[in-house]
């Protein structure tokens, strides 16, 4: 009975009231405006300190935050009586004492055996002793204006090692397998040095499924992406050619194109550009069409003549490779997101181009290089003389039934218009292998002088057949001489 009224009274808690929560949310919000304060001070004092000592930011926030456990604190008065009536006995009986630098530890050998025959008075006495001793050292430093606080401790780099392993070993890992094992969710982290001289290794940790996908994907496994990213990182391109024992020119051409890629897509996904509209490649060769008036956004610092984009294949300077990859790593070169006004003055250039007729310098030709074979000529011992006509080709005219759409005002290239027939068709006799449908190398082509031409006075029921077979549309027709 008693746990049901409990739970009654739990159930019927009276929620909080629109002045509390606005209470409550405004202590919130100045809480976190005071962190940000107390963030942004912390920052640029390191920067200041760095700036007056020469030390670069990330060196002073180590000093700052890591060191924070070794702040120096005023010396703390500790009674040791053994350790004073020591000092004394080595003052009183030490000084005759033959044996040097031994002296010490011939007396506390003596002594020993008389400190173990004190009474707990007698040490307290002597630990009082000590504590005056201490005290009159400091006052003796403080009027001489020495410092009596101990000097702060450096960072240094076993510091940060020994921080980083500890870390990772005794809490990060132990926290990822115990949260992977108990929820079934797949975790993998990497962890990579800032440059090559730190003195901590690189670690990963992945679980089997991630392991796997990552060998799936990039062909190398978890581990093997941590020292690709590893040597990139500490050493730059040079230690990660190294390491992956590709040349450094291909190696400079791929991480351009993956890098300059990235950043554009990551620019039109804060855009909204949908995933499946976001290009999958670099157009280099069409890039004012297809990047700049498509997406309206810009890559800015390309280092070349005059910041023109030029694909990294077509550049062979390592060097020119080098300084691109630079530009890109660090900024300098950029994407950079198109006003309004400049994008809609460059899709009327775009219309003006295209409605002027003005070829597209940027478009690759489609159009193959014709290439000049001579005639083949015949094998031996069969005449070279030209073959009897066997094959004519027949073309609608305008004057004839609809068979293909004509233009009038375009001359027709194949055959003269002196070689019009009476029913409407044009004929050419001969092969030609320029317009020629069909064309075999082997047969030698007939020069125009030999080619048979009809007449008009050819019998119509001669050309019946063809008159016939002309009724399918845009077909060329075959005469067989017999």
């Amino acid at each position: 009975m008693s746990s049901t009224i409990q739970a009654r009274a739990i159930k019927s808690r009276p929620k909080r009231t629109a002045e509390q929560i606005q209470l409550s949310n405004k202590c919130t919000k100045d809480l976190m405006d005071d962190i940000v304060k107390h963030r942004s001070s912390i920052v640029n004092g390191a920067k200041d300190i760095a700036q007056n000592h020469k030390r670069s930011a990330d060196w002073v926030l180590t000093q700052t935050f890591l060191g924070a456990s070794m702040d120096p604190t005023p010396t703390k008065l500790k009674p040791n009586g053994w350790a004073h009536f020591l000092s004394h006995s080595y003052e009183t009986r030490g000084a005759n004492h033959p044996g040097g630098a031994e002296a010490m530890t011939t007396i506390s050998k003596q002594i020993s055996d008389e400190w173990a025959t004190f009474t707990n008075e007698q040490k307290a006495e002597w630990s009082r002793r000590s504590l005056e001793a201490q005290q009159k050292a400091l006052d003796e430093a403080k009027s001489k204006g020495q410092d009596v606080v101990k000097p702060a401790k450096r960072v240094k780099g076993k510091h940060i090692a020994n921080t980083v392993e500890a870390t990772f070993a005794r809490k990060i890992d132990p926290t990822l397998a115990e949260v992977s094992q108990a929820t079934g969710c797949h975790v993998m982290y990497i962890a990579v040095r800032n440059k090559l001289t730190d003195t901590y290794s690189p670690r990963n940790y992945a679980s089997a499924r991630l392991d796997e996908a990552c060998m799936m994907f990039f062909k190398l496994s978890a581990e093997e992406v941590m020292m690709r990213l590893d040597a990139y990182v500490a050493g730059g391109l040079a230690q990660l050619a190294t390491v992956t024992g590709e040349r450094r020119g291909s190696l400079l051409q791929r991480v351009i194109r993956e890098q300059v890629l990235y950043k554009l897509r990551k620019l039109l996904e804060e855009r909204g550009v949908p995933a499946d509209q976001m290009p999958n490649t670099m157009e280099w060769a069409r890039y004012d069409k297809l990047i700049v008036l498509r997406f309206g956004v810009e890559l800015v610092g390309y280092p070349g003549p005059g910041g023109k984009v030029v694909n990294p294949s077509a550049i062979e300077s390592v060097t020119r490779l080098a300084q691109i990859e630079i530009a890109v790593r660090t900024g300098e070169c950029y994407w950079r997101e198109l006003s309004e006004e400049e994008w809609d003055a460059l899709r009327a250039a775009s219309e003006q181009q295209l409605l002027l007729g003005i070829p597209d310098d940027s478009a690759p030709s489609q159009k193959r290089a014709k290439k000049a074979h001579p005639a083949p000529s015949p094998p031996a011992g069969i005449n070279a003389s030209p073959l009897p006509f066997s094959e004519s080709y027949v073309t609608p005219t305008s004057s004839a039934p609809s068979l293909a759409p004509q233009d009038s005002s375009l001359p027709s290239p194949m055959f003269p218009s002196s070689m019009a027939s009476p029913f409407g068709m044009q004929l050419s006799a001969g092969f030609d292998q320029e317009f020629s449908p069909v064309h075999d190398p082997s047969f030698p082509r007939m020069p125009a002088s030999q080619q048979l031409h009809f007449s008009p006075s050819l019998s119509s029921s001669s050309l019946a057949p063809l008159e016939t077979d002309i009724q399918e549309p845009g077909y060329f027709m075959t005469l067989l001489n017999n």
